[in-house]
């Protein structure tokens, strides 16, 4: 998980809603050498994991960090939370979805 928030504080969110446990890496943005739109992040979290870009998909929902996804070599998608869809995509998203369980976003998840 990539989190622009300090480390206390995004464990500290993670841990109220009781899904700290769910993360192997947390990539914080203010302990990398780069933030967003730089690809630095998600290119620290692929290394981390093991991954390679074509092995990997970001769901993003701001124009930086979906650049930034898409300028590391992911599969970018991103999430229609508070972002248009056309912003999104001129980023570099290479689809969107509206939340976590639309259709779509299980059919990206099948394809890749």
């Amino acid at each position: 998980m990539l989190e622009p928030a300090c480390r206390p504080n995004a464990e500290m969110m993670l841990n109220a809603i009781d899904k700290l446990e769910w993360f192997d890496e947390l990539i914080i943005g203010d302990e990398c050498e780069k933030a967003k739109p730089d690809p630095m992040p998600y290119l620290i979290a692929m290394d981390r994991l093991g991954l390679s870009p074509d092995k990997t998909i970001v769901i993003e929902d701001s124009p930086s960090g979906a650049a930034a996804g898409a300028a590391s070599g992911a599969f970018t998608v991103g999430i229609l939370s508070s972002q248009p869809g056309e912003a999104l995509k001129k980023a570099g998203c290479k689809a969107l979805i509206k939340d976590y369980e639309d259709p779509a976003l299980w059919e990206i998840l099948g394809s890749t």
